[in-house]
């Protein structure tokens, strides 16, 4: 009985935080991001340290935004999200980088992320398979991108 209790609780934990591994395609990108553009890293804060962390890493990241595609224009972007060590969530970003960004809205304090944050109001974070890239990377997803506006 233990046993298939102990497979019961495996199996229904691995599908609660199982996520789709694939990228996802340029219209899916653009449907799912609350927010779409190009920007630099202008800062890199690690909330907790990467070789001790247990989890992955809380990051904001900083950026100077150069072009949007959707959601309100603004000349600073904050991220709060995590340094990806293998989930869906988060990303790898290197200071000083210039990345295309799909950003989405994370839910209020119920959300895992903004509890983490200690916010109450909603954050703004990324998905490793969302459509983030570095920016030198991403020509196609920009000449698409380009084409809806």
């Amino acid at each position: 009985m233990k046993k298939l209790l102990l497979f019961i609780f495996i199996t229904f934990n691995l599908q609660a935080y199982a996520c789709d591994k694939s990228n996802l395609s340029p219209v899916e990108a653009f449907k799912s991001a609350d927010l779409i553009f190009s920007g630099k890293i202008t800062n890199l804060r690690y909330l907790d340290e990467i070789e001790k962390s247990q989890v992955e890493p809380r990051i904001i990241v900083t950026f100077k935004t150069e072009q949007f595609w959707k959601g309100h224009k603004q000349e600073e972007v904050l991220l709060h999200t995590t340094h990806n060590k293998g989930s869906c969530n988060g990303f790898v970003f290197n200071a000083g980088e210039k990345y295309l960004v799909y950003a989405v809205k994370q839910k209020k304090a119920d959300n895992f992320l903004a509890k983490l944050f200690a916010k109450k109001e909603a954050t703004i974070g990324v998905k490793i398979y969302g459509g983030t890239k570095l920016l030198n990377e991403a020509k196609e997803e920009i000449n698409n991108l380009n084409k809806r506006i």
